[in-house]
């Protein structure tokens, strides 16, 4: 829209001049000399209207307008030149229904963006909030990771203890299980036995049991040798060869052990009971031999009257303890594992 200025006039002599300053558009109406001419009324003349519009720092002169006052009509003309003059002003300043249009574009677009730049800055504000919100979380998140961490920590070791247990008791689980089938194999063996010396167990001649968590074959002192002598008699030949033949087939090693009672000996050939239980093992040992026994399945030993199984206080007491003994020495596989012993007892060796 045109914007009214300060309207200043001035008449001066011949060249009287009307002025007017404005923000856009400034004119001035001039008289010259040059030119003023006659007209049909002795008393009117011609002035000349120059208007220029202002674009950007300078004013560019538009085409001049004459107009013609009644001379003694002073006042009259300058007020008419006043309209004139103001009209054309606001014709100059109007601007064009297409700059309305612009202007209104523009509004609207700035009122787009205004609108734009408010959503915008309130989905910011709702960013930053989520995103506190987020920051709380995590860090509620790393101390429950942290917390997470350590329970896992645990679970490993306690996942490791576990297995560890788990192994020995597999291991153990496993020895069980061996040493039940070896149970299991030695019961079958000694009904073995038991039924293989079935006629001499019942003719009284051995008795077969378990002593000492071995088997033993045990014949008395009357079958095998006479009192305080070491050769066997012809009755103790044959019970040999019987057992001899048994012995044989089981693949297993034996060990021939001597024992006496309590009463000493005083003999040219034996000092003590240790050397007639020893004489009296190693005859058996040897006559065995001769049945077809491998020696490296024969041993022989003198225990005296050291393992007693009865009491020496009386007759039938004494008469028990004379005896020997065939005893089933165990497997190498019958053995208890001492490697862990061994391996742990390394270090202190060295």
């Amino acid at each position: 829209m045109a914007r009214s200025g300060h309207v200043g006039l001035s008449m001066g002599g011949a060249s009287g001049r009307i002025a007017q300053a404005h923000e856009n558009v400034r004119f001035s109406v001039r008289k010259p000399h040059a030119l003023r001419r006659r007209t049909a009324h002795p008393c009117s003349c011609i002035a000349c209207v120059l208007i220029e519009v202002r674009k950007g720092s300078r004013y560019i002169p538009c085409t001049p307008t004459r107009m013609m006052f009644e001379r003694g009509h002073g006042r009259g003309a300058t007020s008419l030149a006043m309209v004139v003059l103001l009209g054309a002003c606001a014709r100059a300043q109007a601007p064009s229904p297409s700059v309305h249009e612009r202007i209104r574009a523009a509004e609207e677009v700035a009122s787009h963006e205004r609108s734009d730049h408010m959503e915008a800055e309130g989905r910011l504000r709702a960013a930053e909030a989520r995103n506190l919100a987020l920051v709380e979380i995590i860090r509620g998140l790393g101390g429950n990771v942290q917390h997470l961490v350590g329970e896992r920590r645990d679970l490993e070791a306690e996942r490791t203890t576990l297995q560890g247990s788990l192994a020995e008791t597999r291991q153990a689980l496993e020895e069980m299980r061996a040493r039940e089938t070896l149970a299991r194999d030695r019961a079958a063996l000694f009904r073995t036995m038991v039924d293989r010396f079935r006629s001499m167990i019942d003719a009284g001649q051995l008795r077969v049991q378990v002593t000492r968590n071995r088997m033993v074959v045990e014949l008395p002192e009357g079958v095998l040798f006479d009192s305080g002598r070491a050769e066997l008699r012809t009755t103790g030949q044959l019970v040999l060869e019987q057992i001899g033949r048994v012995l044989a087939t089981m693949g297993r090693d034996f060990q021939v052990a001597g024992h006496t009672d309590n009463v000493p000996i005083h003999s040219q050939r034996f000092a003590s009971n240790w050397e007639l239980s020893t004489a009296r093992a190693t005859t058996v040992a040897r006559r065995l031999i001769e049945l077809g026994m491998e020696p490296r399945r024969l041993s022989a030993a003198g225990y005296a009257d050291a393992q007693p199984v009865a009491s020496n206080d009386t007759p039938e007491g004494r008469r028990q303890n004379r005896r020997i003994e065939l005893v089933l020495m165990p497997a190498f596989e019958e053995l208890p594992d001492l490697s862990a012993l061994r391996d742990s007892a390394a270090p202190a060796v060295r």
